[in-house]
């Protein structure tokens, strides 16, 4: 997905498109169909009305993916940014280029993705709703029936016992397989050093504090 958004773009890709016949918003139309073509190949196969795609990079082209879908709804889930930085931190992942440092780079990749995220529903709030990750699971039922009226989607109580049923998981974290209905998993960071903390609170007290989170 992150490719069609740098083509949307992407001056030379507008300039050929538009002298084939498509105007400024075609464009957009028409490279979000080119992104989705097997979402909604699997979609059909798979007798689905619609298709989600859960991948939290695409904070960074949240602009483009809203030009390329014209009714496209997006669900912001956020956890205490300490816990996101211990998960990523914990699994060696990188994401980003901006410290050599891993515990770093991960923090300010954390707070950019968060100041994205809020710089959006400032100009588009009717198509963002926010799902906070330790409501969802001290009060699964509540949090998914907000969720559910906002989507357009008739509730189900099903969804409560999502582990009973099959899912295509895809390249899912492993760890979200195994997991048998809504646990309780937060408070991780505190495992931090005192140094890894502070290195941690100096890039993220600013998102913590813009999503009601405490050190």
């Amino acid at each position: 997905m992150n490719y069609f958004a740098k083509m949307i773009d992407d001056s030379e890709v507008r300039a050929g498109l538009f002298g084939v016949g498509c105007d400024d918003e075609k464009i957009d139309l028409e490279v979000g169909k080119w992104a989705s073509r097997y979402h909604e190949a699997f979609r059909s196969l798979s007798n689905k009305p619609r298709w989600a795609d859960k991948t939290p990079q695409y904070t960074s082209i949240l602009p483009q993916l809203n030009r390329m879908y014209r009714d496209v709804q997006f669900i912001f889930i956020y956890r205490h940014p300490l816990d996101v930085l211990y998960s990523q931190y914990k699994r060696g992942w990188k994401f980003g280029e901006y410290s050599e440092d891993l515990l770093e780079n991960n923090a300010i990749y954390i707070a950019e993705s968060i100041k994205k995220m809020a710089e959006f529903k400032l100009r588009f709030p009717d198509r963002v709703h926010e799902v906070f990750y330790e409501q969802l699971v001290e009060r699964p039922e509540e949090v998914l029936r907000g969720m559910f009226g906002f989507l357009g989607e008739p509730w189900c109580e099903e969804v409560l016992e999502y582990h009973k049923k099959d899912h295509g998981f895809g390249t899912e974290d492993p760890v979200v397989k195994g997991m048998k209905g809504f646990i309780k998993n937060h408070d991780n960071w505190i495992v931090f050093s005192e140094h890894q903390k502070k290195i941690a609170v100096s890039y993220l007290s600013d998102a913590m504090s813009m999503l009601g989170y405490k050190y």
